[in-house]
């Protein structure tokens, strides 16, 4: 099944802080190519034959992999930037609080963290020590533990391919600012 290019949800010259450049460079260039490879990786796969050496389908199938895991990261990322309401200059990352979290949300992450602000001071932690290279800076949630975790994913492949009802959080290329999303 060919993958398609989800469309960018948000009005990306109302986002404070980010350049429309870099974002609409980064959505088409980074996330577009890998949809394009994801889906020309997949061509290759369907084109194989029972000759075919198994490290060359096992070397398909990482980069399946790891494009399925960076197709589902950016969509996570385009889909949520601007926040809780997108509609405007005062929603999202155009509010004067958009750095803030939100009360609601604030209350269910305490749980985990002792408070908002502990959550937050170790997520923007971990999302700094990402500085000088990539990644992405995850609040994920556990359905088995009950609970929600920071983690950070290096690589394409540490993440969930095919995210479902994920709390998402990412850090943008400035490491001391950080996006919800």
């Amino acid at each position: 099944m060919q993958q398609e290019i989800a469309p960018i949800a948000v009005r990306v010259s109302l986002l404070n802080g980010m350049s429309e450049q870099m974002v609409l460079s980064h959505y088409e260039n980074t996330y577009g190519n890998a949809v394009r490879t994801l889906n020309a990786v997949r061509r290759e796969l369907a084109a194989l034959d029972a000759e075919t050496p198994p490290y060359r389908l096992g070397g398909l199938k990482r980069e399946e992999l790891s494009l399925m895991g960076s197709v589902a990261l950016h969509e996570l990322y385009f889909g949520n930037l601007g926040g809780f309401r997108r509609a405007g200059p005062n929603s999202g990352l155009g509010r004067p609080d958009w750095h803030e979290v939100p009360d609601a949300f604030a209350a269910e992450i305490a749980a985990d963290f002792g408070s908002a602000s502990a959550w937050r001071r170790e997520f923007v932690g971990a999302a700094q020590s990402l500085a000088g290279g990539s990644g992405w800076m995850l609040l994920t949630y556990s359905r088995r533990q009950k609970r929600f975790w920071n983690q950070i994913a290096t690589d394409h492949t540490e993440a969930p391919s095919t995210p479902r009802r994920c709390s998402f959080w990412t850090c943008t290329s400035t490491p001391t600012r950080w996006t919800s999303a």
